[in-house]
């Protein structure tokens, strides 16, 4: 219960049994999408490639969004989440390197690797360490909220136009414009979407829901949340629709996906879930995220591809998954047991 509150998570005890915010559930839905995002990434119909797209893109945000929603204010506890990540994405970045006989004693190699990524979903840690280290210190420079999301949201504008509106001659000047240029080559793209213009608005927005402090967003009503949603939903189809039509240029970064997120956080954060299946629901999505590519690359390299491909990964992953976070809190288990006696 001590654990739960200082991680800010715990809402009430009914029964004995500790209850925490339902954000869990959507974390293992985003896992899915994850999945599901790297089983399709060669579209056998164009059908495919709206759908997946649309019912897909939440997915890594939501992760964005939920990281600034815990984000630590000080200095140690912010140290203490930084290199946990950044140990855990080292740790599996080795793994995958064995086994696919990739060089690790090579330093620059390795160092090269770790700031893209050496497999596909891996750009994500580097992007994720960035952007919540740069979100905590406007934090700790600027403090006030609002001007630290004005930042972010102009930074995002500016990944649009880098990026997801690249094509379009309005536009494409930015792409090739110096600060883009010395972003890529000093920072790296770090991922698709262009590092800190993109993921830190996600991580601002969650901190900021954590320290709204009138507390208006909290007397919305589910209802009412629900609602919004519908529009909002119609509004980022057509957009991804939109840029999928007409070709003009990435796919990742999107207008509508940002209230999107925020309505699916809202609502998930308003609901209640058991301690213990939040707790086993969130290792589950971490493994899913971490053990998917493994098998991805194993069953393409059989041939498979499109639906069989994204089902065949998502049942063997979430197996592993299942077994990996079963063991781990049995050991968990034992290891207290242990102590206490």
């Amino acid at each position: 219960m001590n654990r739960l509150k200082k991680a800010g998570i715990c809402l009430e005890s009914r029964e004995g049994k500790n209850y925490i915010t339902g954000l869990d559930v959507p974390r293992l839905l985003a896992a899915i999408c994850v999945v599901a995002i790297h089983s399709y990434m060669e579209y056998g119909l164009v059908w495919d490639a709206y759908v997946v797209r649309i019912l897909t893109r939440w997915a890594v945000p939501f992760f964005f969004m939920i990281t600034g929603y815990f984000l630590k204010e000080d200095g140690r506890g912010f140290a203490k989440f930084w290199f946990r990540i950044l140990c855990l994405y080292m740790f599996w970045t080795i793994v995958y390197a064995l086994t696919d006989h990739y060089d690790i004693w090579n330093v620059r190699d390795f160092l090269s690797a770790l700031r893209s990524g050496l497999i596909m979903p891996f750009w994500y840690f580097p992007s994720l360490l960035i952007c919540s280290l740069f979100v905590f210190v406007l934090v700790r420079v600027i403090k006030d909220i609002r001007v630290i999301l004005v930042i972010c949201a102009v930074l995002f504008v500016m990944a649009m136009m880098g990026h997801t509106f690249t094509n379009l001659p309005a536009f494409a000047f930015w792409n090739q414009g110096p600060v883009m240029r010395f972003h890529h080559r000093v920072i790296g793209e770090v991922s698709m979407r262009d590092g800190v213009f993109w993921g830190s608005l996600f991580i601002a927005i969650g901190y900021a829901v954590a320290h709204e402090k009138k507390g208006s967003i909290r007397k919305v009503k589910t209802r009412t949340l629900l609602l919004l949603l519908i529009p909002c939903l119609l509004l980022y189809a057509a957009e991804i629709i939109m840029i999928v039509y007409y070709e003009t240029g990435g796919y990742d970064i999107t207008l509508f996906t940002v209230p999107l997120v925020l309505l699916l956080f809202l609502i998930a954060r308003s609901g209640k879930l058991e301690a213990a299946w939040g707790i086993f629901l969130r290792q589950c999505a971490t493994y899913i995220f971490l053990l998917h590519y493994f098998f991805l690359e194993f069953f393409m390299q059989k041939g498979i591809r499109s639906h069989t491909l994204f089902f065949l990964t998502l049942m063997s992953t979430a197996l592993g998954a299942v077994l990996v976070t079963a063991c781990k809190q049995f050991i968990s288990r034992r290891r207290k047991c242990l102590l206490k006696g």
